[in-house]
C-alpha cells in the first residue's frame, strides 16, 4: 500500500516538479519569464506528456526508498513496543 500511495502521489505532483526544474535550470536555450509561462511553452510544444518527462525513472527511484522506509519504521516499532 505505501508503494502505490507513493506512486499515486508522485504522478499527481510530478508536473510542479517539471515547472519547477526547469524554473531553476539556467542552461537551457529556452528562456522563462515565470512559471506560468513555462507552463504554456512545455503545453504547447510538448504537449500534456512534457508535464510528465522522466516519471518512470523516478518512481523507479522513488518508490523502492519509500517502501524501505516503512519496513524499517515497522521494525523500530514492533522493537521498541513488542506488546503492541
Amino acid at each position: 500500500m505505501a508503494s502505490l500511495s507513493k506512486i499515486f502521489a508522485a504522478t499527481a505532483t510530478y508536473p510542479y516538479q517539471v515547472i519547477r526544474a526547469r524554473l531553476q535550470n539556467q542552461y537551457t536555450m529556452v528562456e522563462y519569464e515565470g512559471a506560468l509561462d513555462v507552463i504554456s511553452k512545455t503545453f504547447r510544444h510538448e504537449g500534456i506528456t512534457g508535464f510528465y518527462k522522466g516519471l518512470i525513472p523516478s518512481v523507479l527511484r522513488v518508490t523502492p526508498a519509500c517502501a524501505l522506509t516503512f519496513v524499517v519504521y515497522e521494525n523500530v516499532i514492533h522493537f521498541l513496543l513488542p506488546d503492541r
